[in-house]
């Protein structure tokens, strides 16, 4: 079983890899990796709100075909839990 994820947690990794958060609307925010250009784009949604499969998926691939803390991510947040 997937761990359980919140936005707030997804956010603070993202951070501390690099990735810059932008509100261009505010249905969505863009994620931004400061050396790679790499972008994940996720909803709006409250810190403390979980994070939908679907999105955990979305973020694991990116960071998986960019190169960009994969292992990290597995580690933290994207594996079993």
């Amino acid at each position: 079983m997937a761990r359980k994820v919140t936005f707030s947690q997804l956010e603070q990794f993202l951070t501390r890899h690099d990735f810059a958060g932008r509100r261009p609307a505010t249905t969505h925010r863009i994620y931004e990796h400061s050396a790679s250009g790499t972008q994940i784009v996720l909803p709006s949604r409250p810190g403390r709100e979980r994070v939908s499969p679907y999105h955990i998926a979305m973020v694991r691939a990116v960071l998986r075909n960019s190169g960009i803390a994969y292992e990290d991510f597995m580690a933290e947040l994207g594996g079993p839990g």
